[in-house]
């Protein structure tokens, strides 16, 4: 729908041919198409801030054979991927399309208010600027919404409402950009409210779901520190020491507060 109100639009804009010839429009018509430009400027850069907040997807339902389940998430990818790719080339086409109307038409426009006629006309550009595609993995609005809440309440104190926010995103959004940060949320909420073994087994799951990652080391060294705190000091010691085998890049940011939790486990 989209699409054809904005071919429509475009199509109202170009002029007839004999106006190229005949007197100036009168002023306010040439505000009126300044105006009908900028709208679809704005509407194509809706149409491009689609592709990065996409909503909520909604996955294929449970199947009891793991396998089946595999390959119905894997081809809703494939499916959600073509989406992806068919949207992008109808935004390319229709946004150079309108940036060749609109160079068009400020060309004439120049021409008509007596600017330089000799000038050449310039190099359309998409309208709501060239087009690219995300660097990196899109957050939706409501996904970011629903962490930004959650981290909120952590930040507020409310430790136990942040618990059940956290738990909450972590069901709607299981696997975004933003899950591996709502996972160590939700232990550092369950840390505060006193309750390490809860916090060391949310640490853990964090680590084990992306043991790679950029937020790894941080994982495990929790996974440490509520160790200690379980009294479980020579685990502790272990776990702190392979934190600097896998991580040795990530020390150093750590290293004061790493200092003080061998210290307090005893490690040598």
């Amino acid at each position: 729908m989209r699409a054809m109100l904005l071919a429509a639009w475009l199509a109202g804009l170009a002029l007839p041919a004999a106006a190229q010839t005949t007197a100036a429009p009168p002023p306010e018509t040439l505000e009126d198409i300044r105006r009908n430009l900028q709208a679809i400027d704005a509407i194509v850069q809706a149409l491009n801030a689609q592709l990065l907040a996409t909503g909520r997807q909604v996955l294929p339902p449970a199947s009891p054979d793991p396998l089946a389940r595999l390959a119905a998430l894997e081809a809703e990818i494939r499916r959600l991927t073509g989406r992806v790719e068919e949207i992008q080339n109808q935004i390319r086409r229709m946004a150079e399309d309108a940036g060749r109307r609109f160079a068009d038409v400020e060309f004439r426009l120049s021409e008509i208010e007596g600017g330089a006629a000799a000038l050449p006309r310039p190099e359309p550009v998409p309208l709501g600027g060239p087009f690219r595609k995300p660097d990196g993995p899109a957050t939706a609005v409501t996904e970011q919404a629903a962490f930004d809440r959650a981290r909120a309440l952590l930040d507020q104190g409310e430790a136990a409402l942040a618990e059940g926010a956290f738990r909450a995103f972590l069901d709607s959004y299981p696997g975004g950009p933003l899950t591996q940060a709502a996972r160590l949320g939700l232990a550092r909420a369950q840390e505060i409210q006193g309750r390490p073994r809860d916090a060391a087994r949310s640490y853990l799951d964090a680590f084990n779901a992306d043991p790679a990652g950029g937020q790894a080391a941080e994982a495990l060294f929790g996974v440490g520190r509520m160790l200690r705190l379980l009294g479980q000091m020579r685990e502790a010691c272990l776990t702190f020491d392979e934190l600097a085998r896998r991580f040795p890049e990530a020390v150093a940011g750590l290293a004061p507060r790493l200092g003080e939790e061998r210290a307090a486990a005893g490690c040598p």
